[in-house]
């Protein structure tokens, strides 16, 4: 299952330092933006970190006062994420649970690595009463062509998996499918994270990075993408 890997003290690596330090931080003002966006969930609204176990947005659901539960495809990696959050355990794409169980449901990093995109959000919008919270690589950037530079990201990022990019379009489709309609989407990075990791944090990548989201270059090509989707009937 994806969350694997994403729950691994390798793929933690991949976040470690002071450029690892910097994308986080940037996830965590988009995801921000996000859960800020109308209409608020208030404090105490419960939220399913689905594949979450690597941890990376505990800090911010806490932050906000969500009562969290976290969700992963084997008991081991339960035990290895060292949180006193509830757990659930089973398939990622059928969840041993009853429908809108939670108020809102995020998921980080399993969109790129998942084999079916459609059940993955299928079961997230049947859990979720009214919000669900997703990053994904989109398709309206270099990733479009990340097929093709997969061989040449290899050799800056030599532990890099492929991943699956998808349309903006697609992926609305897919959640309108299951009630849900698109509320807003905010994007990450202009440049490729993995020359992030290469480069490292310094003034010049986030100049070029401020430069990038001042003119509007992430606006319209930056990546990842993290999109918030509502339920229509909950309107």
């Amino acid at each position: 299952m994806p969350d694997t890997v994403t729950a691994s003290e390798a793929y933690a690596l991949r976040f470690s330092g002071d450029a690892g330090a910097y994308l986080l931080d940037v996830q965590e003002l988009s995801l921000a933006a996000i859960l800020n966006a109308e209409p608020r969930l208030p404090a105490g609204a419960s939220f399913l970190d689905h594949a979450g176990t690597h941890g990376q947005v505990a800090p911010l659901l806490q932050q906000y006062g969500f009562a969290r539960t976290v969700s992963a495809s084997s008991m081991n990696l339960v035990d290895r994420a060292n949180t006193a959050d509830p757990k659930i355990v089973g398939p990622l794409h059928k969840l041993d649970m009853a429908s809108k169980v939670f108020d809102g449901v995020i998921c980080v990093r399993l969109l790129a690595h998942t084999d079916d995109i459609d059940a993955a959000v299928a079961e997230m919008c049947r859990l979720a009463r009214q919000t669900v919270i997703v990053d994904y690589p989109s398709q309206r950037s270099i990733n479009l062509f990340s097929r093709w530079l997969f061989k040449y990201k290899k050799h800056i990022e030599r532990d890099t998996r492929e991943f699956t990019s998808v349309s903006d379009r697609r992926l609305i489709k897919a959640f309108e499918r299951n009630g849900f309609r698109l509320n807003v989407i905010e994007r990450q990075f202009f440049i490729p994270m993995a020359i992030h990791r290469a480069v490292g944090s310094n003034r010049l990548m986030k100049g070029i990075e401020a430069l990038a989201r001042g003119l509007g270059l992430t606006r319209l090509m930056g990546n990842p993408a993290v999109a918030r989707f509502d339920r229509i009937d909950s309107e």
